[in-house]
C-alpha cells in the first residue's frame, strides 16, 4: 500500500494505492480511511485533532495489458514510492 496526501489551496487530496492481492480490501481501506479523516487530523504537535469532511470519494481498478505472446524488451511504469539509485548517486 502506498498513501500520498497533498494540500492544494484550503483542501487535502488523500490518494491510497494498493498493488496486487491487496485490491481484495479496498472497500474496507476506503472505508477506514474515511473514517480516519472524519475523527480527525493531528496538525499541530499539541495533538490539537481537525475533523475532515470529505468532498467526494472515488475508486478505481487499474488492470494492466495482458503481456504478448513474445517479448523482446520491457517498459516499467512505477506506481509505488521507488528510488533506484545510479551509479553513487
Amino acid at each position: 500500500m502506498a498513501i500520498d496526501a497533498d494540500v492544494i489551496g484550503d483542501e487535502v487530496h488523500v490518494e491510497v494505492r494498493l498493488f496486487g492481492g491487496s485490491g481484495f480490501w479496498l472497500e474496507q481501506v476506503r472505508d477506514g480511511l474515511l473514517a480516519a479523516l472524519e475523527d480527525g487530523v493531528a496538525l499541530r504537535p499539541s495533538g490539537q485533532r481537525v475533523p475532515f469532511s470529505p468532498l467526494t470519494c472515488t475508486t478505481c481498478r487499474i488492470v494492466p495489458e495482458p503481456a504478448p505472446s513474445r517479448v523482446g524488451e520491457a517498459v516499467l511504469t512505477f506506481l509505488t514510492p521507488l528510488a533506484i539509485r545510479s551509479g553513487s548517486r
